[in-house]
């Protein structure tokens, strides 16, 4: 009888930790979710485009890199880099009048 009662004790544990389990990876899986959800909705996507501008007098890549160059790039050099890139530009020399194609990011898909 004692055999008997300590197996059903054993089963019952068994079984009390196996609905806890369940439990427990349930409710990970449901705050998992909602985690992902609430950062997909706080951080917004930004879509890169292209706009040509003129250059005006006095201004130079580092002057147009501070006005065009967002979040997205790591620092100006990293914008200006890809400035050049863009416009196949040797060097940073730039001159009042010249069109330059320049990187920038927007929230709006357009």
């Amino acid at each position: 009888m004692n055999r008997r009662r300590n197996v059903c004790v054993m089963e019952r544990s068994v079984l009390v930790f196996g609905a806890a389990l369940i439990v427990f990876f349930l409710a990970a899986f449901l705050i998992s979710d909602r985690i992902e959800a609430s950062s997909m909705t706080s951080d917004q996507q930004s879509y890169k485009y292209y706009t040509s501008i003129q250059v005006k007098q006095g201004e130079s890549l580092w002057s147009i890199a501070g006005h065009y160059m967002s979040s997205d790039y790591s620092d100006r050099d990293a914008y200006m880099e890809e400035v050049r890139d863009l416009n196949h530009l040797d060097s940073d020399d730039i001159h009042a009048g010249e069109y330059l194609l320049i990187p920038y990011y927007s929230s709006e898909y357009l």
